[in-house]
């Protein structure tokens, strides 16, 4: 702007000049052509007069008066009839007749007559002015005059020195006044905030004509913050809420280029932790599956629904186009971690299949006994009593299987935390030992409870079926002159109780130990049959443990033995 004032400052100190200079020129000759136009009148009356008195021949006096007065004016004597027989600047032997020139006709006529015009003989422009004589002719008196052009250029280097002269000072006065005109400029601009706010920073005046310009600037900024104000409040409650969505939400441009992310988006797709506002999609993620919808959402505007596998797991996306204005501006994916879900669904897949042969199992059996029965092909009283003792043992089984299965499901479905109560562990594990002692002598196992004991808060009757359940198991697999050994202790340090259950029976193989806790799983399903359990046993102490918000380690080799410790936090505080 300091350059565009100074520059149109010069450019206006230059036009004036020249238009000045021109016009000065064009007055100053009309000026001078007046005067010189006066002076010959004056001289040629003069010059008349003089030759009236003279009492010589006109043509002598003229010709002796033109060689001792050098002088620009020329002399010229015209007979009536128009001939020329005296010039004091050219031979008038040579010249035309005279008679049509208006000036000599005019002076014939009326007496004296003038003309100015282009003199072919002297080539410049001339003033001619002619008088009367008395004895008839004609004399005629002319001066050239330069023109315009000829003026300029005679007074050229005049002219280029005041120009320059003009010009020089024009500049620094220029100069000047860019400063002063920009400086209230450059001081508002420095105090722009000030003076949007209403707050001056500076006494120098403000030019009135900016007034309305600041007053609109003050509008639209209050209307400006406003809005950003609004914009921010919309955007701190969509990171706000998408800060705390367990569902990944990403949101692009039609270059997909990443416009927001959440972190749950970063966690499921299994990125680095950054900043991927403004970077492109492939940064966040190398899924051509989900890149491929994401350009289909943008290009063709269909939504897709599908499920990709990341190394976080199973995850649901849904890629829908964005739209503004009526055009589409970009997409939105959003993605759900599936993979409980899943899991969950082959779980009970699995409990299902599960639950349906361990139930037909012994139903299967009890049918066909009961068959044999009421079919008249056990007719015997001890046939009949050996079937109803067959019945009665799968029925049995039958009973506790859909005990365990109603247990297991009750753990999984508690959502109360009312039952909590202070738990005596030792006192509990010597009651779960006095139940199972003669279970335990009749399979020749040895039950051995020690340690310093622990007080909990837990509840009371899980914690009994889940030492039941753990010592039962170590019972079971167990060999003749085996031992179970139940300890109960107390870390202090880590604040927690640890129940520790360890045999030195059959043990277990080591590619089946990451299962061992699931519904219905043996590792050894006919050894587990003749025992009589359910294989669900283990499930319902893990349900247990998880629901106490515990852990549960299993260390165990073939025929070495089971070490199963069960680790429960002293002061619960169970999260449903």
């Amino acid at each position: 702007m300091r350059k565009r004032i100074y520059l149109t400052l010069c450019l206006t100190a230059i036009i004036a000049t020249l238009l000045t200079s021109t016009l000065t020129l064009y007055a100053f000759y009309g000026v001078f052509t007046r005067e010189t136009e006066a002076q010959l009148r004056t001289e040629g009356k003069l010059l008349a007069q003089t030759l009236s008195y003279s009492g010589e021949n006109d043509q002598a006096y003229l010709n002796s008066l033109s060689k001792q007065v050098k002088s620009d004016l020329r002399i010229t004597l015209v007979k009536a009839d128009g001939t020329v027989f005296f010039d004091s600047s050219v031979d008038y032997k040579t010249m035309a007749n005279h008679a049509d020139r208006p000036e000599i006709a005019a002076a014939m006529q009326s007496g004296s007559g003038e003309n100015v015009h282009f003199s072919q003989t002297l080539g410049r422009d001339t003033y001619y002015y002619a008088i009367r004589l008395a004895d008839g002719n004609v004399l005629r008196v002319a001066r050239q005059l330069a023109s315009i052009s000829a003026s300029f250029w005679d007074m050229l280097p005049l002219i280029i020195g005041i120009i320059a002269l003009i010009l020089i000072v024009s500049f620094i006065i220029a100069s000047a006044l860019t400063k002063k005109l920009i400086r209230p400029l450059e001081k508002v601009t420095r105090n722009m905030d000030a003076i949007i706010s209403g707050q001056k920073e500076d006494n120098d005046p403000i030019y009135d004509e900016l007034e309305p310009f600041f007053a609109k600037i003050k509008e639209q900024n209050k209307q400006i913050s406003l809005y950003l104000e609004e914009l921010r409040e919309e955007r701190d409650t969509i990171e706000a809420v998408s800060k705390q969505m367990k569902e990944g939400l990403i949101l692009i441009d039609r270059r997909k280029n990443i416009l927001s992310v959440n972190n749950s988006a970063i966690t499921l797709l299994n990125a680095k932790e950054g900043i991927y506002t403004g970077q492109n999609l492939m940064a966040l993620t190398r899924n051509m599956e989900l890149n491929i919808a994401a350009s289909n959402a943008i290009t063709e505007g269909e939504g897709t629904d599908f499920t990709i596998h990341t190394t976080h797991g199973n995850c649901r996306l849904m890629i829908n186009p964005a739209y503004a204005e009526g055009e589409i501006s970009g997409a939105i994916l959003l993605m759900i971690d599936v993979t409980e879900q899943i899991k969950a669904e082959q779980i009970r897949r699995e409990f299902s299949a599960n639950v349906s042969h361990e139930l037909k199992t012994p139903l299967t059996s009890i049918n066909g006994f009961a068959e044999m029965i009421e079919n008249g092909m056990a007719s015997d009283p001890k046939d009949v009593t050996r079937f109803a003792s067959f019945i009665h043992r799968e029925s049995s089984r039958l009973i506790s299987t859909i005990n365990d299965i109603m247990r297991l499901s009750e753990i999984e479905e508690t959502n109360q935390q009312a039952s909590f109560e202070q738990v005596d562990l030792l006192e509990l594990a010597h009651q779960v030992k006095e139940t199972l002692f003669y279970i335990a002598k009749e399979k020749d196992v040895e039950l051995i409870l020690d340690g310093p004991g622990s007080n909990i808060e837990a509840n009371s009757r899980m914690i009994e079926e889940l030492i039941f359940n753990l010592t039962d198991n170590a019972i079971k697999y167990n060999r003749p002159g085996g031992q179970v050994r139940i300890t109960i202790d107390e870390n202090e340090a880590a604040k927690e109780a640890t129940i520790i259950v360890a045999d030195n029976g059959i043990g277990i193989p080591e590619e089946h130990q990451k299962r061992i806790f699931e519904r219905f799983y043996r590792v050894d399903k006919s050894r587990s049959k003749q025992s009589g359990g359910t294989g669900l046993g283990l499930s319902i102490v893990k349900h247990i443990v998880e629901y106490h918000n515990g852990k549960i380690d299993l260390q165990s080799s073939s025929d070495t033995g089971t070490t199963i410790t069960v680790h429960l936090p002293l002061d619960q505080n169970i999260l449903q």
